[in-house]
């Protein structure tokens, strides 16, 4: 695992993106972070070929939520194939289901254990995420 992988965080509360970015950078992840899909969209243009998976929270402020976001990814050609993890309190079986119609490849609940994570991410972005 080196610092040239990338995660992009969208998450809007600013203490669960805190904690994210935190749990990332100290296991080598380079990291970029938005708030909303509109400022994710405007990171992932400027970064097209930098972004190694994708850490989506599922309620976002704005007019499109965590699921939409990911429908209209899957829907462009650079996007396809990057990992996309939803981050989510609501974890019904309904739920799971919309997570994965919506293209993402894991979900975790909220709140994130810090291993979890590093072991979901070192799925989809390849080697050891931690010791």
């Amino acid at each position: 695992m080196t610092e040239d992988n990338y995660v992009l965080i969208v998450e809007d509360d600013d203490d669960a993106r805190l904690l994210f970015k935190t749990i990332l950078t100290r296991n080598h992840y380079s990291v970029l972070v938005a708030e909303t899909a509109e400022k994710a969209r405007k990171i992932l243009e400027t970064h097209v070929k930098r972004v190694d998976a994708i850490l989506l929270d599922l309620t976002l402020p704005g007019g499109e939520d965590g699921l939409s976001f990911a429908r209209s990814l899957r829907e462009q050609e650079a996007w396809k194939k990057v990992p996309i993890i939803a981050i989510t309190a609501r974890m019904f079986d309904h739920d799971r289901g919309n997570v994965f119609a919506a293209g993402c490849n894991a979900h975790l609940a909220k709140p994130i254990v810090a291993s979890d994570l590093l072991d979901v991410l070192s799925l989809y972005v390849g080697g050891a995420a931690h010791a």
